[in-house]
């Protein structure tokens, strides 16, 4: 989960995390290549010696001087073809070598290949080791592939009429669950809703890229905020928009009112507000008691495209927004209370 925590990804094709040369299959076709060349080490010379001898012999039979002179010639460029071959490997050696000396990286130790293979061929090793090191590699790929497949059947985009862009993420991914916020104790797990709600506005006007850490480290080390939980003053200020290019409204703010909000209702009153926003393209992140979530587009059907990242009100359950408000506006309290919290982006 370094750098920039992005996830492993994981296609349709296989991939190995051996080395090349650790791979069993190019094992083996360097293992005959090398039996090959091992085979053409006695033959060459075999023939070479067969054909200066012919060489030889033609030159001394031959009694013209003009003929003698091009049987010499011929046995020179034996020679050197055989010369050719012979320093072939040694050529490539030091064309390796030359390469890492210059510290250019193929990918690929030459020479730990080439000690495999012989390792292999006097006996010292064998290639059941690496058909069960690829084995393993594949079991846990395999693993690797199933638990993403779960992942993505909870976040993944809902196909049917909400936005393809869009990815529910979740607080306690495993690619930032464990991140700690700007109190140094707490983590997205557990205090994190804010910064992934953000997260997915932030994403849905084009920052593809971001991700709640990146969001929490503005929070610590821009904003100079030290609590856990993201702040309504942090969401909605020029520290983290301008990040983004994003602006923001606050279209309401009753959390710090400092009075009791039981059988408060005050933010029924502005889902035409929400509405008409959403159609004209701009996002929301709202605060039910103790929760942040964000409401990103609509559908021709009314409903809503949500994201939550934690307690289940997300886009799956094809809310309207009249709907995800009655679901979500108890949250925490023991009477009606409403969101407290209404923040409108848009980009500048």
């Amino acid at each position: 989960m370094i750098d920039n925590y992005y996830i492993i990804i994981l296609g349709d094709f296989m991939y190995f995390l051996l080395d090349a040369c650790q791979h069993p299959t190019i094992l083996r076709v360097l293992y005959f290549g090398y039996l090959f060349w091992e085979i053409l080490a006695v033959v060459i010379p075999i023939g070479l010696i067969i054909m200066l001898m012919v060489d030889f012999t033609k030159a001394v039979i031959i009694s013209k001087e003009e003929e003698q002179i091009k049987s010499m010639k011929l046995v020179g460029k034996r020679i050197m073809y055989a010369v050719f071959i012979f320093a072939t490997p040694w050529l490539v050696s030091f064309f390796m070598n030359t390469i890492d000396s210059v510290s250019i990286d193929l990918g690929v130790d030459y020479q730990n290949c080439i000690n495999i293979v012989k390792n292999i061929n006097e006996g010292k090793d064998s290639f059941d080791r690496y058909d069960k090191l690829l084995e393993e590699e594949e079991k846990t790929i395999l693993e690797e592939r199933k638990e993403y497949i779960q992942f993505r059947e909870k976040t993944d985009t809902v196909k049917n009429n909400y936005d393809s862009n869009f990815e529910n993420l979740l607080q306690y991914d495993s690619r930032w669950g464990s991140y700690n916020t700007c109190d140094g104790v707490r983590t997205i797990s557990s205090s994190g809703c804010g910064y992934v709600a953000y997260t997915m506005v932030a994403r849905h006007f084009g920052n593809n890229s971001v991700i709640p850490p990146n969001i929490v480290k503005i929070a610590c080390d821009e904003y100079g905020y030290d609590g856990s939980a993201a702040s309504i003053d942090f969401l909605t200020s020029d520290t983290l928009n301008n990040h983004f290019g994003l602006k923001v409204k606050v279209i309401a703010n009753d959390y710090y009112t400092g009075v009791s909000r039981s059988g408060m209702d005050n933010a029924k009153k502005y889902l035409s507000t929400i509405k008409n926003g959403l159609i004209d393209g701009k996002a929301y992140v709202i605060l039910q008691p103790g929760h942040y979530l964000s409401i990103l587009g609509i559908n021709n059907d009314d409903t809503i495209v949500v994201g939550d990242s934690a307690r289940g009100f997300e886009s799956t359950n094809k809310y309207t927004l009249e709907t995800f408000y009655d679901a979500t506006k108890d949250g925490g309290c023991q009477e009606a209370c409403g969101w407290t919290f209404i923040g409108e982006y848009s980009k500048k």
